[in-house]
């Protein structure tokens, strides 16, 4: 995973990857339908911390990312897990359980593994990023991702409802704590 840049532009979730110069979209439609997943994970009771746990439990791993969605009205997860230097993709189900694990697409998860060593070493997990940052913004997470970057080493950027406006908290990988906060911008209109 190793993200060099996870950032969300205009309500789409960026992902710039270390092997691959061109952007890779990730949850490109967040920004128009977070309150789509957000009414899902209410109404099935699933948190990304609850798909985080179940994800980490089926591969035997720890979880760098999670994003949630929607379809046919049911929320789902997927979340990267690396296990024994290589990384996964779980899929989480309304129910909370593990349904599938697969490869990521090429080229997704480059340097996963430093970035767990760099979690390892600040003694945080993703799961307490993302209840860090739901009580920093009083909010609910709807996506999480950790990222490495020269600059700024390990930080996590969780994506959080906050009444009606989705909130990008960031979390320090030296000390597990969120901080800042910042709104995301919304999607362009389509035609302009």
């Amino acid at each position: 995973m190793n993200f060099v840049g996870t950032r969300f532009f205009k309500g789409v979730a960026v992902v710039t990857v270390l092997a691959l110069p061109a952007l890779v979209l990730a949850g490109s439609k967040l920004a128009e339908n977070w309150k789509d997943t957000l009414k899902a994970m209410d109404e099935a009771k699933q948190t990304p911390g609850n798909a985080i746990a179940a994800a980490e439990a089926h591969g035997k791993g720890k979880a760098v990312s999670v994003m949630g969605s929607v379809k046919d009205k049911n929320v789902s997860f997927a979340v990267h897990v690396v296990a024994g230097g290589k990384c996964q993709v779980v899929t989480v189900d309304k129910t909370g359980k593990a349904t599938e694990s697969k490869d990521p697409s090429a080229g997704a998860c480059v340097g996963c593994g430093d970035t767990v060593k760099a979690m390892d070493a600040g003694k945080y997990t993703l799961a307490a990023a993302v209840k860090a940052a739901e009580e920093y913004s009083k909010g609910k997470a709807v996506n999480a991702a950790a990222e490495t970057t020269a600059k700024d080493g390990t930080v996590v950027t969780v994506a959080c409802a906050v009444g009606e406006k989705l909130q990008l908290v960031t979390v320090d990988g030296k000390t597990g704590k969120a901080t800042k906060m910042e709104e995301d911008a919304p999607a362009p209109k389509k035609g302009g």
